[in-house]
C-alpha cells in the first residue's frame, strides 16, 4: 500500500505478471513500454497510466477511485479487462488501438464516465462494452474506427461520437437508456453502417 504509484516502470521497460492493490496509482510507466499479464485493483487513483508507444496486453484493472487504464499516444491496449472503476474503463489517447477487451460496469449512477474514451486516429475493435453507467464508447476525436464491438445496456448512450471523419461499422449496440449511436454532429463526414442497434430507448 503506497500513497503514489504501486509500481513505477521507466522508459521502455517490461512488468509481467505483477499485481498492485491499494496504493494511490497501480501501475505507472514512462514511454515505450510493455505491461502484461498484470492485476491493479482497489488503488486510490487510476489502475494503470502508461506513457506514449506503450502496449498493455492481458491485464485486469478494476474496483480502481479514477479510471482503470489511461494510455498516452500510439498505445495498444489489447485482450484487458477494466471492470467497476470509478471514472471510466479505458482513456485511449490519439493513434491508439483498443482490442478485444471487456470494459463492464464502470462508473456509478448519474456518473457521466465512459466505458472507453479514445481521441483522433484510433481504432476499437472486437470489445464488449457493457453496463457502463454512462457511454458505452466515446469517440472524442476525429478519423477513427469503431468496428466490431459489443455496447449493450449502457446507462446513456451505446456509442458517442463528438468528431468527425469516423467509421462506426458492424457493432451490436442494443438496449441503452437514450440511443444506441449517437452522431454530434451529422454534417461532418461520419460513415455509420451495418450496425444492430435494437431495443434502444430512442
Amino acid at each position: 500500500s503506497n500513497t503514489v504509484a504501486g509500481i513505477s516502470v521507466l522508459t521502455g521497460g517490461n512488468l509481467s505478471h505483477c499485481v498492485a492493490a491499494n496504493n494511490g496509482t497501480g501501475i505507472q510507466t514512462t514511454d515505450g513500454s510493455v505491461v502484461a499479464d498484470c492485476t491493479a485493483s482497489g488503488n486510490s487513483g487510476t489502475g494503470i497510466n502508461v506513457g506514449n508507444n506503450t502496449v498493455v496486453r492481458s491485464c485486469t484493472s478494476y474496483q480502481n477511485g479514477s479510471q482503470g487504464i489511461i494510455t498516452g499516444q500510439g498505445c495498444t491496449v489489447t485482450g484487458c479487462i477494466a471492470g467497476a472503476n470509478l471514472n471510466g474503463g479505458v482513456s485511449l489517447g490519439d493513434n491508439g488501438i483498443v482490442t478485444a477487451c471487456t470494459v463492464c460496469s464502470n462508473g456509478v449512477s448519474n456518473n457521466l464516465v465512459s466505458g472507453i474514451l479514445v481521441g483522433n486516429s484510433c481504432t476499437v475493435k472486437d470489445c464488449i462494452v457493457n453496463t457502463n453507467s454512462s457511454i458505452g464508447i466515446a469517440v472524442a476525436g476525429n478519423n477513427c474506427q469503431i468496428t466490431g464491438n459489443t455496447c449493450n445496456e449502457n446507462g446513456f448512450l451505446g456509442v458517442d461520437i463528438f468528431g468527425s471523419q469516423t467509421r462506426v461499422d458492424n457493432n451490436n449496440v442494443g438496449n441503452n437508456a437514450s440511443y444506441g449511436i449517437y452522431p454530434g454532429n451529422i454534417n461532418v463526414h461520419n460513415c455509420i453502417i451495418r450496425n444492430s442497434s435494437p431495443g434502444n430507448s430512442y
